[in-house]
C-alpha cells in the first residue's frame, strides 16, 4: 500500500478537525466558544462555554456588565426537568451553595479575574458552580486560592414566552447581569475568563436541554454572545457548534 506523504497526512487531519469541531468566535479582543456535547438534532445535551478577554477603555480593561447568550432556534431548555434551587443569590453566596439541593447542581467551571495589582496576584482564579433555578441558572464563584471573592449571581432565560420550557423559532436567550467585584482603595477586579461545562440533565423523556430538531445545511448551529459595558460599545460575537444532518 502506498503511504501518503507526511505533509499531506497532516493537512488531511487538520481539515477533518476543522470540519468536525466548533471554531471560536473573536471580536475586539473578546472570544466566545460554545459547543453542545452532542451533535444529533432533537437530543438531550450538555453545553461547554468558553469566554475570554475584555476590551480596553482609556488603557484599562473594561468589565462586562451584561452578557446575553442566544441559542440556536429550536433549542429547548426545561428548568423543571432538574431539581431547582429556590434560594436567593445572597443565600447561595453566604452558604457557599449549601442552600441549594445537591441535585440542582448542573455544571462546574473556572473563572479568572484581573485586579491590576500585578503578576504576583493576577490572574485571580475562581471555581464556578452552576445551579438550576426557576427559569435560569445561578452562578457561584469561590476563590480557588488564598485570594479572591465569593459571589453569586444569575442568568435568566428569556424568549419563547414566560413558561419554564424555552425554545421556539427565535431560540432561547440567557441574560446575565454581571456584578462588580470591588477592591477597596483600588477599584474592581474584571472577569477575563469564564469556562463553564453544563452537563446533561433530566431524563430521556424530560431532558433539561435539547438540541434543535434539525441541522442546517451548513452542518452548524449558530450561537451568539452580546457583551455590554459601561463605556465600550456592545460587542456581539458569533460562534457555531457542529451538528449532524
Amino acid at each position: 500500500m502506498r503511504k501518503k506523504p507526511l505533509a499531506g497526512a497532516v493537512i488531511g487531519v487538520l481539515a477533518l478537525a476543522t470540519a468536525s469541531v466548533a471554531i471560536a468566535g473573536t471580536k475586539n479582543g473578546v472570544t466566545f466558544d460554545a459547543t453542545t456535547t452532542v451533535k444529533k438534532p432533537g437530543t438531550s445535551t450538555g453545553l461547554k462555554t468558553h469566554i475570554q478577554g475584555a476590551p480596553t477603555f482609556n488603557g484599562q480593561l473594561e468589565a462586562a456588565r451584561q452578557v446575553t447568550v442566544s441559542f440556536p432556534p429550536g433549542t429547548k431548555i426545561n428548568s423543571k426537568a432538574v431539581a431547582q434551587c429556590k434560594a436567593t443569590d445572597q443565600q447561595i453566596q453566604s452558604t457557599n451553595g449549601a442552600a441549594c439541593p445537591a441535585k440542582s447542581k448542573i455544571g462546574t467551571g473556572i473563572a479568572e479575574a484581573i485586579t491590576g495589582l500585578g503578576p504576583s496576584i493576577d490572574p485571580v482564579v475562581e471555581n464556578i458552580v452552576a445551579f438550576n433555578v426557576p427559569k435560569g441558572i445561578a452562578f457561584l464563584l469561590t476563590p480557588k486560592g488564598a485570594i479572591g471573592q465569593t459571589a453569586a449571581f444569575r442568568g435568566k432565560f428569556s424568549g419563547a414566552g414566560a413558561s419554564s420550557v424555552h425554545g421556539a423559532a427565535a431560540g432561547p436567550k440567557l441574560v446575565t447581569n454581571v456584578p462588580k467585584f470591588p477592591i477597596p482603595g483600588v477599584g474592581e477586579a474584571k472577569l477575563t475568563k469564564f469556562d463553564l461545562n453544563v452537563k446533561k440533565g433530566g431524563t430521556r423523556a424530560k431532558p433539561y436541554a435539547t438540541t434543535p430538531r434539525t441541522c442546517p445545511k451548513s452542518g452548524k448551529w449558530a450561537l451568539t454572545a452580546l457583551f455590554k459595558y459601561d463605556n465600550t460599545p456592545p460587542i456581539l460575537v458569533k460562534d457555531t457548534s457542529p451538528c449532524t444532518k
